[in-house]
């Protein structure tokens, strides 16, 4: 299977979008595609993406256990093939920036990681949550 890759880029070599094939790539893709689309926002699939932006304005334990919660309910509705092993979220640093890394497996049975950054609302307001 072929299919775009994610993000969208062009490929150097012939100025056409750049493609992959790659198994493990593939997933990943649809991973990264998955979590960085806010819930609601996409046109015609309305359901597609997660709720994780709204966590971004909660604080502490909070912000973890919605996190947790938003990843974990968008795999199993949209991509419930893969199973997610585990989840480490890097909490906030002092200008708001965050991350969150997964372990997943395929149902090839191999396994991958990726990861998403989030900038979080800091108390004094000066970030405005967002996912890249």
């Amino acid at each position: 299977m072929i299919a775009i890759s994610h993000p969208f880029t062009l490929d150097t070599r012939t100025g056409t979008i750049a493609v992959t094939s790659t198994t493990k790539k593939l997933y990943l893709d649809r991973i990264n595609s998955l979590l960085s689309t806010p819930a609601y926002k996409r046109p015609m699939r309305p359901n597609y993406g997660t709720d994780m932006f709204l966590a971004l304005y909660e604080a502490g334990d909070d912000y973890i256990l919605a996190v947790t919660e938003a990843i974990t309910e968008a795999l199993s509705i949209h991509l419930p093939d893969i199973k997610l092993i585990s989840l480490k979220i890097i909490k906030p640093n002092s200008i708001g920036e965050s991350s969150v890394e997964l372990l997943v497996g395929f149902p090839d049975d191999t396994v991958g990681v990726t990861s998403v950054k989030t900038a979080y609302l800091l108390t004094n307001g000066t970030n405005v949550g967002d996912i890249y």
